[in-house]
C-alpha cells in the first residue's frame, strides 16, 4: 500500500509542476480542481476527468468502509479486555460484528465531517497519528534496550537508525503542525487528553 501511495504521488509530481500541486483544491483554494483531477487531465485529457472523479469516489467510499470496520474492532478489543465500556464488547448475534462500536463510530465520523473542512480534519488526523507514533517508537527503543535477550517475533532492519529517523520525523510533524495550524493541533491534543480521566477507571480490569 505504501508503494502504491508513493507511486501515485510520484505520478502527480511527474505530470504537474509544483505550483499546480500547491495551488490545488484546499481550504486556501476552494474553487480549484484537485491534484488528481489535474493529473488525469494532463495524462488523458479533459474528457476523462468525470470518469476519473467517479473512480475516485468509489475508491473513497470503499476506503471509508474498510476504515470504519477496522476501527470499530479497536474499541471492541479494548472493551473485551476490560479497558473500555462493556457495551462496546458486544457482538451482533446475527452478523458477529461489534454493532455498538460501529454505530457510535459512524455517528462520531458524521459529527466530525459536519464540524470542519477537509483540510482541518486532515490536519487533526495527521497530528493524532504523529502523537501516538512518538510513544510507540520510544517504546521500541526502550524495550529493545531493556529486554535485549527477549525473543524477537519480527525483525527491524536498520535498527536503531530506522526508528530514530521515524521518531524525529514524527516530532517534526507535531512541531510543524503546532506552528502552522495551532487551532486544529490544540483541539487534537485536547481530544486525546479527554481519555485520561477514563484510564484509572479501567486500569487493571479484565473481562477475559
Amino acid at each position: 500500500m505504501l508503494a502504491i501511495y508513493l507511486a501515485v504521488n510520484a505520478a502527480y509530481l511527474y505530470a504537474l509542476p509544483v505550483w499546480q500541486v500547491a495551488s490545488a483544491n484546499s481550504t486556501a483554494y476552494p474553487e480549484a480542481p484537485s491534484v488528481a483531477a489535474r493529473a488525469v487531465q494532463t495524462f488523458l485529457g479533459s474528457r476523462a476527468a468525470p470518469v476519473a472523479a467517479l473512480v475516485f469516489l468509489i475508491s473513497t467510499v470503499g476506503s471509508l468502509n474498510g476504515t470504519i470496520l477496522a476501527r470499530a474492532r479497536v474499541s471492541y478489543a479494548s472493551a473485551r479486555d476490560g479497558l473500555f465500556f462493556e457495551p462496546f464488547a458486544r457482538l451482533s448475534p446475527r452478523t458477529r460484528v461489534p454493532i455498538t462500536s460501529l454505530v457510535l463510530l459512524c455517528i462520531w465520523a458524521a459529527l466530525l465531517a459536519a464540524s470542519g473542512t477537509f483540510d482541518e480534519l486532515t490536519n487533526m488526523a495527521v497530528m493524532s497519528y504523529a502523537l501516538f507514533w512518538i510513544p510507540v517508537m520510544l517504546a521500541v527503543l526502550v524495550l529493545r534496550r531493556k529486554l535485549a535477550t527477549a525473543p524477537r517475533p519480527y525483525r527491524l532492519p536498520g535498527y536503531p537508525a530506522v526508528p530514530l529517523i521515524f521518531l524525529l520525523v514524527m516530532v517534526w510533524i507535531v512541531v510543524s503542525a503546532l506552528m502552522r495550524n495551532p487551532k486544529e493541533s490544540i483541539a487534537t491534543v485536547l481530544l486525546i487528553l479527554l481519555g485520561l480521566p477514563l484510564y484509572p477507571l479501567f486500569r487493571g480490569r479484565r473481562l477475559l
